[in-house]
Formats: C-alpha cells, sequence, structure tokens
C-alpha cells in the first residue's frame, strides 16, 4: 500500500450535503432501514446513506458508482461483461456473472427487492435517497440480502409545486439531463414526473480507441420516464408509480493483459503490455499491447453490432399504508419486465472474433403485506411476502475458427428458462427494557422453488476436428447438432433467519450496540455453456451468521459525529466458480471467517466547511477440502479503504456562493476469484474527483465544473482468465473526464 495514496484518500471526501445549498452534513438523517422512517443515529447497524442531490453532485449514475460513497464495498463489471454487475460487501458478494443467478447483496428500488444483476446496471432517475446497509439482512428483506442491502429510494410527490432540471456537459460528447416536476394536482392528489436523458454523441466510452479502424460502437442512448400519484386521507396514504427505461449503449471493451499458457504443472502468463516481440496467447494468437494504453485495441469490424446492450424495462409499484386504531398495514405490489439484448465484449483483440451473444427476457412479481404497531414497551413489525419471477435466454457463442479448432464445432447454442416460487413469513419486536436498554428480536422464515430447464449444443463444422476433440471416430456428418448437456430440474428450499440486537445509550449523544444475525443466499443452476452433465447440476444455498459490535456519537457540541464498527462472520457454503472439464462451473466452498471494522467521522468544525472521513479494514480465509482453495481470501474483497470528503462554502459578494468539492476513495488490492491467481488481480489505486461551483445564495440555480478521476488513474474494476482462449483480459475503470453541470430549482 503506497502512503502517499492513503494520505490523499484520508485527506479528501465527498459532502453530502446539498450542491445548491448549504446544508450542515450533520444535518439529521432520515432512512427506511428497519421498514420504518428513522434517524439514522438510532439504527443499531452499519450504514451509509446520500440524498438525491448528493448523488448527482458526486456524479453517481448507477449502482457501481454507489461503492464510491461507503467502504469495504466493491462492485465490479462482472465476468465476461459489464452487463451485470457484482456487488459484494464485507467479503460477500456473488462471484458469478449470468443473470439467472440472484445477487448476493440485495438492491431493492422503493424497497422491491431487483432479482437479477441485469436490473441494477441502469441508470439512477430522480433518486431521493440511497442506503447501503452492511451485515445480513436476513429478517426484514430476507434471501439473497446476505452481504447486505442497497435502498434506492425515488424523489416522492411533494405538497408544494416543486421541480429541477440537471444538465451536464462532458468530455467525449456526453450529455446528461434530468429533472422532475412535482405538486399537488387536487386538495387530495399529487404528483410527480421525472425525466431522464443520458447519451454519448461519438459511440459508448469513446475514449476506447480502435487501432485498426473498425467503425464506432452504436451511439449511447438512455432514455427514463417515471410518473407518480400519491394520495392521503386520514387514515389511507398510497402511492402509485409507473417508469419505463429505454438502453442502447456499447458494452465496455476489455483490455488483454496476459497470454495464457498452461503446462502440466503450472500456468504461465506471459505480459502483454509493451510486449515488443508480441504476447502469444494458448491458441498461438498474438494479443500484444504493444503502446501500454489499456484504451487502445483491435476490434473486428465483423462483431461490432455485437457489442452493445439493448434494454427495455417496464415497472409498475402500487404502495398504500391503512392506519387502524392501533395498527397499520402496508402494502407494496409490484410487476418489473426487462427485454434484454447484449453480447460480450471481452476480448478486444484479434480474438474478438469469438463472441457470444444473449437474448433475455426476465419478469418479476411480489406482493407484501405488513402490520406494524405498539404494545406497551414494545414496537413490533409482522408481514407477509409473495414472490414470483422468471428468465428465459437464447445464446450463441459464434466464432469463425476458435470453436471449429477445439471441436469442429460452430455455432455453440445453450438456453435457459427458469422460475422461482417464493413466499416468507417475518416478524421484529423492539422491546424497550429500560429507558436505556433496547432489545430487537426478529425471526423469518422463506421458503422457495426454482425449475430450471436448459443445456448447451454444438453444431458440427468440421468432422473430422470433431472426431479429434472428442478422442473417438464417430463419423458424424457435418450440419448436425449435437446436445452436451441438458437438464430439466428442481430444487426446493426452507431457511430460517434471526436477528437479535441490544442498544445500550449511556447518554443522549451515544449509542453502543451489538447483534447476532443470519442470512442466507439461494442455489441455483449454472446459466452459461456447459460441456459435461454434471455441470448443470444444482448448487447449494449458501449462509452468513454475522457478530458485530458497534458504536454511534454525537460530540463536539453536535459538531461531530463519530460511528464505529467491528465485526465477525461465520459464511458457509460459499457459492463460487470451480474449474471443470474444459471450463468452469458454480459450486459449493466450505466456509471462511471473515473480520473487519469500519469507522466513520462527519465534522462540520468551521463554518462553511464539512468534512467526511470512512476507513474499512477486511481480513477473510477460506477454509476448503481443495488445495487451490483452504488458506484463500475471498474474491472482490479489498484488505483496506478509505473514503473522504471536503467541501467548503462561502460567500462571494450577497447574493452568490463559491463551493470547492473534493471527494476520494483509496482501495486496496483484491482478488478478483476464488483461487487467488495472481494475475486474476487489481491491484490498489485511489480515484479523487474534484468539483467548484458557483450557486445563488437562494439555492435556486448552481453552476459548477468539476473532474472525475483527476489524477487520470489507471485501475481494473474486473479480470478475467480463461486457459481454453488462453489470455488475461481486464476491464479498466474510466479514465479522466472533465465536464459541467447547471441545476436549476424551482
Amino acid at each position: 500500500m503506497e502512503l502517499n495514496r492513503l494520505m490523499i484518500a484520508a485527506a479528501v471526501a465527498a459532502a453530502l450535503v446539498s450542491p445548491a445549498q448549504a446544508t450542515d452534513i450533520l444535518e439529521e438523517v432520515i432512512v427506511t432501514a428497519q421498514k420504518r422512517e428513522q434517524s439514522i443515529n438510532d439504527v443499531s447497524m452499519s450504514i451509509t446513506a446520500v440524498s438525491g442531490d448528493v448523488a448527482r453532485a458526486m456524479g453517481i449514475q448507477d449502482t457501481r458508482d454507489v461503492a464510491f460513497i461507503a467502504t469495504n464495498m466493491d462492485i465490479k463489471g462482472a465476468g465476461m461483461s459489464d452487463a451485470n454487475p457484482a456487488v459484494t460487501l464485507r467479503g460477500v458478494g456473488m462471484n458469478n456473472f449470468n443473470a439467472n443467478n440472484n445477487p448476493s447483496v440485495g438492491i431493492y428500488l422503493d424497497e422491491v427487492f431487483l432479482a437479477s444483476p441485469a436490473m441494477i446496471n441502469l441508470s439512477y432517475m430522480d433518486v431521493g435517497r440511497i442506503e447501503v446497509l452492511k451485515g445480513p439482512q436476513g429478517t426484514l428483506y430476507g434471501r439473497n440480502a446476505t452481504g447486505g442491502a442497497v435502498n434506492i429510494v425515488s424523489a416522492k410527490p411533494t405538497e408544494e409545486s416543486e421541480g429541477f432540471v440537471s444538465v451536464s456537459l462532458g468530455e467525449y460528447e456526453t450529455t446528461l439531463v434530468e429533472g422532475a416536476i412535482s405538486g399537488p394536482i387536487t386538495d387530495y392528489l399529487k404528483g410527480r414526473l421525472s425525466f431522464m436523458y443520458d447519451g454519448q454523441g461519438e459511440n459508448f466510452h469513446s475514449y476506447h480507441k480502435d487501432a485498426g479502424g473498425m467503425g464506432e460502437f452504436n451511439d449511447l442512448a438512455t432514455y427514463g420516464v417515471r410518473g407518480q400519484l400519491a394520495g392521503a386521507t386520514e387514515k389511507l396514504s398510497w402511492n402509485l408509480k409507473v417508469e419505463y427505461l429505454d438502453q442502447d449503449m456499447g458494452n465496455s471493451p476489455f483490455t488483454a493483459v496476459g497470454g495464457w499458457w498452461n503446462s502440466p504443472d503450472e500456468v504461465f502468463v506471459t505480459p502483454c503490455q509493451g510486449a515488443l516481440n508480441g504476447c502469444v496467447s494458448t491458441l498461438g494468437i498474438d494479443v500484444s499491447d504493444q503502446d501500454g494504453d489499456p484504451f487502445t485495441h483491435n476490434f473486428t469490424n465483423s462483431r461490432v453490432n455485437e457489442m452493445n446492450i439493448a434494454s427495455e424495462v417496464t415497472a409498475v409499484t402500487l404502495n398504500f399504508t391503512y392506519d387502524f386504531e392501533s395498527v397499520s398495514l402496508t402494502s407494496i405490489t409490484s410487476m418489473i419486465e426487462q427485454d434484454r439484448d447484449f453480447g460480450e465484449n471481452i476480448w478486444s483483440n484479434d480474438l474478438e472474433f469469438f463472441a457470444v451473444t444473449h437474448e433475455e427476457q426476465m419478469d418479476q412479481w411480489s406482493q407484501e403485506f405488513r402490520l406494524s404497531g405498539e404494545a406497551g414497551m414494545a414496537r413490533w413489525i409482522a408481514g407477509v411476502y409473495f414472490w414470483n419471477d422468471t428468465y428465459e435466454s437464447t445464446n450463441q457463442a459464434n466464432s469463425e475458427w476458435i470453436l471449429g479448432l477445439l471441436a469442429g464445432l460452430n455455432p455453440l447454442d445453450w438456453v435457459v428458462d427458469q422460475e422461482t416460487d417464493a413466499y416468507a413469513v417475518y416478524a421484529s419486536v423492539d422491546w424497550q427494557l429500560a429507558d436505556r436498554w433496547l432489545l430487537t428480536t426478529g425471526v423469518r422464515y422463506s421458503d422457495e422453488e426454482t425449475t430450471f430447464k436448459g443445456g448447451t449444443n454444438g453444431t458440427i463444422i468440421d468432422s473430422a476436428a470433431f472426431d479429434f476433440f472428442v478422442g473417438a471416430e464417430l463419423g458424424l456428418p457435418n450440419g448436425i447438432t449435437i446436445p452436451f448437456t441438458y437438464t430439466d430440474d428442481k430444487i426446493s428450499e426452507d431457511n430460517t433467519d434471526i436477528r437479535v440486537a441490544l442498544e445500550f445509550r449511556p447518554s443522549d449523544e451515544t449509542m453502543i450496540y451489538g447483534s447476532v444475525t443470519t442470512g442466507f443466499k439461494s442455489g441455483g443452476y449454472f446459466g452459461d455453456f456447459t460441456f459435461d452433465q454434471f455441470e448443470l447440476e444444482p448448487f447449494e444455498s449458501e449462509t452468513v451468521t454475522a457478530y458485530e459490535v458497534g458504536f454511534k456519537s454525537t460530540l463536539v457540541n453536535g459538531n461531530v459525529q463519530f460511528n464505529g464498527s467491528a465485526f465477525l462472520y461465520d459464511y458457509e457454503d460459499i457459492q463460487t466458480f470451480v474449474p471443470s472439464s474444459l471450463g468452469f462451473r458454480l459450486a459449493n466452498l466450505e466456509e471462511a471467517d471473515i473480520t473487519g471494522f469500519e469507522v466513520e467521522v462527519l465534522a462540520s468544525l468551521t463554518e462553511g466547511l464539512d468534512i467526511r472521513l470512512g476507513a474499512g479494514f477486511l481480513d477473510s480465509e477460506v477454509s476448503s477440502q481443495f488445495a487451490d482453495y483452504d488458506g484463500n481470501s475471498l474474491p472482490n474483497a479489498p484488505e483496506t479503504q478509505f473514503t473522504g470528503t471536503a467541501r467548503y462554502q462561502f460567500p462571494v459578494g450577497s447574493s452568490l456562493n463559491m463551493i470547492l468539492q473534493l471527494d476520494a476513495k483509496y482501495t486496496d488490492s483484491m482478488y478478483r476469484e476464488s483461487t487467488n491467481n495472481p494475475w486474476l488481480a487489481s491491484d490498489s489505486y485511489t480515484v479523487l474527483n474534484a468539483r467548484v461551483a458557483v450557486a445563488s445564495a437562494s439555492g435556486q440555480w448552481e453552476l459548477a465544473a468539476w473532474a472525475k478521476n483527476l489524477t487520470d488513474e489507471e485501475y481494473t474494476q474486473e479480470v478475467f482468465g480463461s486457459d481454453i482462449i488462453g489470455m488475461v483480459t481486464a476491464l479498466y475503470g474510466n479514465p479522466r473526464q472533465y465536464g459541467v453541470t447547471l441545476n436549476y430549482n424551482f
């Protein structure tokens, strides 16, 4: 770890305040982490929360950007493309890149779980608040929140007429327009209309350059619109939300970083960058990157149209609460449909003509009913939850010669038809034991069933090559389709999660807590191509038992907030990739121990100056009967991370304010897969952002100039290796970008 990077990361931070108004970062933050509105300092768990204004000021446009605000958090473009991001909190995350698998860190949009990682990579629109809940959320959130949860809360209709427009122009012809109009429609009805356009005039991530003269990717264009109607009477309040999002963009290219060679005893990787004599892969292809620029590639013209992501999402959510005499009933009904076509863009060189395309249809429906109330010294909540999701995909690996070289096959096709039904019942009670003691007990029972149909076929284009590949003279004719694998299977499982937390308040300004919490992530099926039938055998659910102690303290007459926590996890039946006959499959490792701590300081010690600093430490060790995994660290789990913010606002004359803002995050090196192959790892890095703004003293408008990745740090958010193809490739984070933003509130 480099000392200067640690100093940078500890000295700067991202201010959690409105970019257009002077707001103290210690102002009370209200969250809904426990299914009701509470001050963040009254919740006995580690939480990071930011407002929608702050999210816009920091350039948070999708879930991957959220990792910038929280420690012990990593979000990467997963596997063979960045179309299915994987979120990891405190070492617990999804080590898989297929859209039919549920995430390990639950992503919730207005209290609705998003079933597939394909759904969480879409741009944010008119966000009211973002909450990062660390640790298992098994009782109130249920399955697939073993690592924690990210709550995205949309801005809601307002009592008064208001709105905003935000326009950003940046390098590479980027344009982001976002806005909303909100207010009363009648005495009993109010509404909000939100809209968003996110585009690039040249092409998606046009800082990626083609050394071979390939045509540009299709232009990026994301359109979103959301309409909300809300009403309230003396006892009934409700909100109906309908939204539509259309996204069409290029898939971020990976960069070749090494040629992969197998020998009987070990793997050799030749570095590609600056390889003057060429960097050659197992298949004999020169994949060298002679100029050392990770954003220069050798694309193949015939594949350009297969490197795009086209996605349409429609969502409807109805939320209502009815207050009886002493009990409140809440109902949340949701439907989400997504159609998506995309091509994997991993090789970024002559091997690009080995391309994989996907056509996907994802649908989910959920219904939650919950009751809440108070009885004596107890405050309680109980609910029931119903869920159904379906996932269907048609996929093809199409090669001009690579599959032909391996097996005389072209193309290789596989299909997935998966459906999950689930239900759960839960209850949580806060017991006020004494004036300064609070005990929380919670339990949730979950039951689910997943059916899976699918398999892989190959079409023979060269019978002689295929016979050589399988090791037998079968005499099969060219053009025949060979079914490699197929299954029609079903798994059923149930689980009980608990939470016990004890809070003690030695003073009005300090809370100390300890908790024991459990969570589980569903089992399932591998949704990629397979060559052996056992690769389609289901993997089991994984579980986490977390022990945590922490504190939240307000100091210096309310000008400093100091929070900290330490935790120990027992992580069992870890879902991860393991080697197979020709590639990989999903299976379970035995267990891992995770220990760590986090601290956060928010301070406003001088008028106009706000500072936020965060630090996280993590240590993990896997125990396994397999030598390649035993004693390893968990993937995507850096040992140390630092976040920070410095924001200074001061008046310029009588009607203007000047705002200076720096925010940064330092991330230690980490392995990207469970075998801890040093070639499949990301080096440590620091990303520094800067912002200078002039705003009206009333907060009506703001004009800002900004820079993302100010020092132009080169870093990888994913590294992937294939011994079949014979290459190590990396997905690099975005380079430096400058831009301007105009915000107007009315």
